[in-house]
């Protein structure tokens, strides 16, 4: 073989390299996001510190509003939650207060109708410092969530534990 088909055959090789490497996935994305893993009903327990009650078969419903912003609901407590970010961390998923959190918390003492509280007012009732904090791992979901009652000079606190439907 001469040096002269040597050269064409490695332009041929050079050319036609890429054509023969193979793409990873690496370019496609497809995992699921955080917001909606976390998505869905869950049934458990609250416990209000304050009084030392337990509000039994409690359904928390977490709905995804973007790949890592959810919104938080209940029948109980008349609990409406926006704005809370989702981030995962070796499977566990937890929740921050995002930008749009203190657009709307409302919440009523005790579960009670006419006792409800919101961080926007629309109630007429201030909710103060609200919280709203907490995590799934394998399905189960604990949470916090609560604030200060008008003049109030404690926060009332609920925690949740419960497991998805």
């Amino acid at each position: 073989m001469s040096v002269k088909q040597i050269f064409k055959f490695m332009a041929v090789a050079l050319v036609a390299f890429p054509l023969f490497t193979s793409c990873s996935d690496d370019d496609d994305d497809d995992s699921t996001p955080v917001a909606e893993v976390v998505s869905g009903s869950y049934t458990g327990n609250v416990y209000m510190a304050l009084s030392d009650t337990t509000y039994k078969d409690v359904t928390i419903t977490i709905s995804r509003k973007g790949d890592q912003e959810v919104a938080v609901s209940s029948d109980f407590s008349s609990l409406e939650i926006k704005g809370l970010q989702v981030v995962e961390n070796d499977g566990v998923y937890s929740f921050a207060q995002g930008a749009n959190f203190f657009e709307k918390i409302a919440m009523s003492m005790g579960g009670k109708p006419g006792s409800e509280y919101s961080s926007d007012n629309s109630t007429g009732k201030q909710l103060n410092d609200a919280l709203a904090e907490g995590g799934v791992v394998n399905n189960k979901l604990s949470f916090t969530f609560g604030g200060k009652p008008g003049a109030m000079p404690m926060a009332v606190s609920y925690s949740f534990e419960g497991t998805k439907k």
